[in-house]
């Protein structure tokens, strides 16, 4: 089963308290609403509506005086004001919808960022949902987005990257709290993957909800035990289609 736009998930997930405390600034992307959130938070993303795996993500960042700087896939381009970068932007990402997106500071590792996968199943819309898998995906080099295939990254053990009891914990009653959610809208929901973004503080967020994740990025760790999991609630998911 498919979900919806990145902005409609974002408008089901604002709904629950929980959850929306946990999700980053989001407007629709125009004019109005990236110049305001740009200069709000000196960072945000541009992000297809429909888009998937890192693609056409655009990261702006406000620098020194009027100047900032764009971050597409590996490449940086400097301009000298917001309007200019945003007729950049639409020009590249043309009549596409996207929204727009206050940037998460992520934490680093390797001098990387990264982001946590989380899986959250369960075996029929009656029984409850279970985080059944999390790892770190560590960003490529020069690269700002995580998706380990576009930017050559790589994923890491989540106990790697995550040593506090308390982020842990927090991480899985944001990825419950939004499945729950989800599922209300979308009963037939089994498998969720979420990508949650940590800051160096210990900070939580709630990056994106995706209905279709690879699960096969779990089999790229050395401990199987959390592919294998996964996969068994998969074919559960299945045998009760």
């Amino acid at each position: 089963m498919s979900m919806a736009s990145k902005w409609s998930i974002h408008r089901m997930l604002s709904g629950s308290p929980t959850v929306a405390a946990h999700i980053p600034a989001t407007r629709p992307f125009n004019h109005s609403s990236f110049t305001s959130l740009l200069k709000k938070y000196k960072q945000v993303f541009i992000k297809p509506v429909g888009g998937s795996r890192g693609r056409g993500v655009i990261k702006v960042s406000a620098l020194e005086g009027t100047k900032y700087r764009v971050h597409v896939y590996n490449k940086k381009v400097i301009f000298n004001s917001s309007t200019a970068v945003y007729k950049y932007a639409r020009k590249l990402l043309g009549s596409t919808r996207c929204i727009v997106q206050k940037g998460i500071p992520l934490a680093n590792i390797y001098g990387r960022p990264f982001d946590i996968r989380v899986m959250v199943q369960r075996t029929s819309r009656d029984k409850p949902w279970h985080v059944t898998g999390m790892l770190a995906k560590v960003a490529g080099r020069n690269y700002v987005i995580t998706n380990v295939r576009r930017s050559r990254g790589r994923v890491v053990p989540f106990s790697s990257v995550v040593k506090s009891t308390a982020v842990k914990q927090r991480i899985n009653s944001l990825a419950l709290a939004t499945a729950n959610r989800l599922a209300v809208f979308h009963p037939g929901l089994r498998t969720i993957g979420l990508d949650v973004g940590i800051t160096s503080g210990g900070r939580v967020y709630l990056i994106e909800a995706n209905s279709r994740p690879m699960l096969a990025l779990f089999k790229r760790l050395s401990d199987r035990s959390s592919y294998r999991r996964i996969v068994a609630y998969h074919r559960a998911k299945d045998n009760n289609s």
